[in-house]
């Protein structure tokens, strides 16, 4: 059992997770208290907790923040002329929307029915402004819609998700399943995602604690038959075995030949996605760096400052403010 857990050790070090333990420690009883009487598998979508686990936004305007912050690449995806190479960077984009999360024991708000959330991305001159919109369209169950648009390069993109919490009893699993798409006017072509799933692990104060993503991220284009699939590889039982923050996957040419699929190996991938995953390609075997987290750092891009007074009064931040301003005050009454 010592080897055991030495090895363990060994193969869970790369890339650690970030862990709030001051404040996991706060929350940590809290936590047990409310889901020590739940059963694995219980939806805590609804569950209402106190104002000492929130976090000061809504998981609506993280969801936009996320996954337009490093927009400032669409434009290269769009002046790219290679459809193999253009497919791969759709996947590098969706990729870099995701960043490492703070374990800490708390959450984001949960929208209200009608809230909005809009945000303005501002690209310089040659490449235009992009707009995100999102609203929450249903309460129970709950779930969101959003639209992304630049007209000036020519991308849209249209989002849904069911948000489902699922209890496991010592991690908590985070789910937005639903409709993701992006379309690039340039090439008229038409990307269909699917997206991983957060995982909150050890919030029963038991093995690893971290957040973690786990299942795949597919992009397919049915117009080139190009299929990317990055698998965000989970850890084990208790996180005893396995490797923080590991991919890996490939990419495949779809073709239909007499009526059946046929399915070409093009690329392969491994790595962590919060550092550097590296492909290799499958007829020649030279491998190079495929995505680096800190390098993409240089297409990141903060929304345009709109001040709540010009929002609308379903917008997140007028929403929530009194929350926002008690939670980051300290004033939890």
């Amino acid at each position: 059992f010592h080897k055991l857990n030495n090895w363990c050790r060994t193969m869970s070090s790369h890339a650690e997770p970030i862990v709030d333990e001051h404040q996991a420690g706060e929350t940590g009883e809290e936590w047990k208290n409310m889901l020590g009487s739940l059963t694995k598998g219980a939806d805590l979508t609804s569950m209402i907790v106190s104002a000492s686990l929130l976090k000061p936004y809504s998981s609506l305007q993280k969801l936009g923040t996320d996954m337009m912050s490093r927009s400032n690449y669409l434009p290269e995806i769009v002046a790219c002329k290679d459809p193999l190479e253009r497919s791969l960077m759709v996947a590098k984009f969706f990729i870099s929307g995701f960043h490492p999360d703070t374990f800490d024991g708390k959450k984001p708000f949960n929208p209200i029915l009608g809230e909005q959330c809009h945000h303005v991305f501002n690209h310089g001159e040659e490449f235009g402004k992009s707009y995100y919109f999102s609203e929450q369209v249903s309460h129970h169950p709950p779930i969101f819609a959003a639209h992304v648009v630049n007209d000036k390069i020519g991308v849209k993109a249209t989002l849904t998700g069911k948000t489902k919490v699922i209890f496991g009893g010592n991690f908590i699993d985070v789910k937005f399943p639903g409709h993701k798409e992006i379309y690039f006017k340039e090439h008229d072509e038409l990307y269909t995602i699917e997206t991983p799933f957060l995982c909150v692990r050890g919030v029963m104060g038991i093995g690893k604690k971290g957040i973690e993503r786990s299942g795949q991220l597919i992009v397919r284009c049915e117009k080139t038959g190009y299929v990317t699939k990055v698998h965000f590889k989970p850890l084990g039982f208790l996180g005893l075995w396995g490797t923080w923050n590991a991919v890996d996957g490939h990419t495949k040419l779809v073709t239909k030949e007499k009526g059946k699929k046929k399915k070409e190996l093009l690329k392969t991938f491994d790595g962590y996605w919060t550092s550097t995953i590296n492909v290799t390609d499958a007829k020649s075997g030279e491998k190079e760096v495929f995505y680096d987290y800190e390098g993409m750092s240089k297409y990141n891009i903060k929304p345009v400052e709109i001040p709540l007074e010009k929002r609308s009064k379903l917008d997140s931040g007028n929403v929530w403010r009194k929350a926002i301003e008690g939670i980051l005050s300290g004033d939890m009454k």
